[in-house]
C-alpha cells in the first residue's frame, strides 16, 4: 500500500471531549455516495453544517492518494477516490475518522492524451458511485468496474479501452455514472463517436446500449417529463432525453460547444431542463410528446441569457433562484430566475473555477485555489461571510460535506477539516 496518511488530530477523542460523540457515531454513517451528493444536485441536508460558521477550520488528517480531479464520495465510515499512479488507476478507501488507508485495488489502464490537452493530466475525473456494499468506478481510458466496497475485491469489469481513442478526447472519460433501479448507466466513447450503456449492476452485463455521437463531459441526470421517466444528458453535439426502459433517445437540442466539451450538468426544474456553455450562454428547453404523435417528442427553447456563461462549473438549483459560477469578467457568481433566465445579482470572484454546494441557507464555493467560501444568499446581493485556505495544491474536485466540517481533495491528497 503505497498512500501516505498523517493524522493530525483524533477526532473520535475530540467529539468526547466536547460532548458530541453522537454526532460523530452518525457521522461515521452519513453518504455523499455519487456525484453531486445523493440527489446528484449538491444540495446538502441542511442537519450537516451549522447556522454560524466558526472563525476558522481545523485540518484533522490529511493522506496522499495519488494523481487526479476526481471527487471523493463517503458510505459507512469511509471515503472513496479514483486517481492515477504511472499507468495504473488506483481506487482507494480511507478510514473517515482516522484517515488510514483500509484498502487500494488498480488496475493496468494507459491513456494517450490530446496534446493540446497534455497540460491538463492523464489522470481520472469521474466521480465514483457507491450503492450498498457495491462501488463503481470509471476511469479515464473507459474502463468501468465495480469493486467490493468493504475489501476491495474487482466483482466485474467493463472496458471500452480498445475502441475508445483518449487522444482523441480533450482530457478522456469524464462523465461520473448514474445508478437507478440495479443499472449503471454510461456514455462511453470519443470524438469519432459513442454509445450509451445500462448496464447490470450486478454483473455488468449490458442491458441496452445506444450509438451516439460521443460523450462530452457532463453527467446525467433523471427526469420525468409528461410522465415518461428518462435520462438527461449532454454529448458532444447536443442535449439528449433517452428513456431508461429501451435508450431510445426521445428528444434532443442542438448545443456545439467549443472543444467538444459540455461538462456542465443539467438541471432540472419542472417541466424544463437547464443547460450552460461558453457559446450558447445559460438556456432552459422544455421538451413534451408531440399533440399529434404522442411518440414524437418536440423541444421549445423556454429562456436563454446568453451574458451567463457555465463552462465547468454546474450550478445548484435553490426553490425560486439558481446559483452558478460563470467565465465571464474573469469569474463570476451569479443568481439565475430559473423560471426566465433574469440575473438577480453577481459578484466577480477572479478564479478559473468553482465548484458549488448548497448547504441548508448558505452557497459553498470551493475555488481551484483551494479557497472555500462560505455565502450568505438570502442577502440582496452575494456577501462572503467566510473565506477559508483549505488547500495550497489546485482543487477542481468537489469537496465532500460532513457534519461537522468536510473532505477535501486537491491533485494529489485527501484533507479532512474539521468546524472548530
Amino acid at each position: 500500500m503505497s498512500s501516505t496518511c498523517l493524522p493530525v488530530l483524533s477526532l473520535v477523542l475530540l467529539a468526547v471531549i466536547d460532548g458530541q460523540a453522537l454526532i460523530a457515531q452518525a457521522l461515521e454513517q452519513s453518504a455523499w455516495n455519487q456525484w453531486r451528493g445523493p440527489g446528484r444536485d449538491g444540495h446538502v441536508p441542511e442537519s450537516a453544517y451549522p447556522k454560524a460558521w466558526p472563525g476558522k477550520l481545523e485540518l484533522v488528517w490529511q493522506c496522499e492518494v495519488g494523481r487526479g480531479y476526481s471527487s471523493p464520495i463517503a458510505a459507512e465510515g469511509s471515503v472513496f477516490t479514483l486517481t492515477r499512479r504511472g499507468d495504473n488507476e488506483v481506487v482507494s478507501a480511507i478510514s473517515l475518522s482516522s484517515g488510514q488507508l483500509l484498502w487500494e485495488s488498480e488496475y493496468l489502464a494507459k491513456i494517450g492524451i490530446n496534446m493540446y490537452a497534455d497540460g491538463h493530466g492523464r489522470w481520472p475525473r469521474s466521480t465514483p458511485l457507491v450503492h450498498g456494499d457495491v462501488l463503481v468506478t470509471l476511469g479515464a481510458s473507459a474502463v468501468l468496474t465495480a469493486w467490493d466496497r468493504n475489501t476491495g475485491k474487482e466483482i466485474w469489469q467493463f472496458r471500452r479501452s480498445g475502441d475508445v481513442s483518449t487522444a482523441e478526447l480533450f482530457c478522456g472519460t469524464a462523465m461520473s455514472p448514474l445508478l437507478h433501479a440495479g443499472r449503471i448507466y454510461a456514455h462511453l466513447g470519443d470524438d469519432s463517436g459513442g454509445e450509451l450503456l445500462a448496464l447490470s449492476l450486478e454483473d455488468g452485463e449490458p442491458l441496452w446500449r445506444t450509438s451516439l455521437e460521443g460523450p462530452g463531459y457532463a453527467s446525467p441526470v433523471l427526469a420525468n417529463f409528461a410522465g415518461t421517466p428518462q435520462l438527461v444528458t449532454m454529448t458532444q453535439e447536443r442535449v439528449i432525453g433517452v428513456s431508461l426502459s429501451d435508450g431510445k433517445v426521445l428528444w434532443s437540442e442542438a448545443f456545439k460547444d467549443q472543444w467538444n466539451e459540455n461538462i456542465v450538468t443539467p438541471i432540472v426544474h419542472g417541466e424544463r431542463v437547464i443547460v450552460g456553455g461558453v457559446r450558447r450562454g445559460t438556456l432552459a428547453l422544455r421538451p413534451s410528446p408531440s399533440a399529434e404523435d404522442a411518440s414524437a417528442w418536440q423541444v421549445e427553447v423556454d429562456w436563454v441569457n446568453r451574458g451567463t456563461t457555465l463552462y465547468m462549473s454546474s450550478p445548484v438549483l435553490v426553490e425560486d433562484q439558481l446559483f452558478g459560477f460563470s467565465q465571464k469578467r474573469r469569474g463570476t457568481l451569479v443568481a439565475l430566475n430559473p423560471e426566465n433566465g433574469d440575473r438577480l445579482w453577481d459578484m466577480e470572484e477572479p478564479t478559473e473555477n468553482a465548484a458549488l454546494l448548497w448547504a441548508g441557507s448558505q452557497l459553498l464555493a470551493l475555488t481551484v485555489g483551494g479557497e472555500l467560501l462560505v455565502i450568505d444568499v438570502e442577502a440582496e446581493e452575494f456577501v462572503v461571510q467566510h473565506r477559508f485556505e483549505v488547500a495550497e495544491k489546485p482543487t477542481w474536485a468537489h469537496p465532500l460535506p460532513l457534519t461537522d466540517g468536510l473532505i477535501v481533495r486537491d491533485s494529489d491528497s485527501l484533507m479532512r477539516w474539521r468546524l472548530q
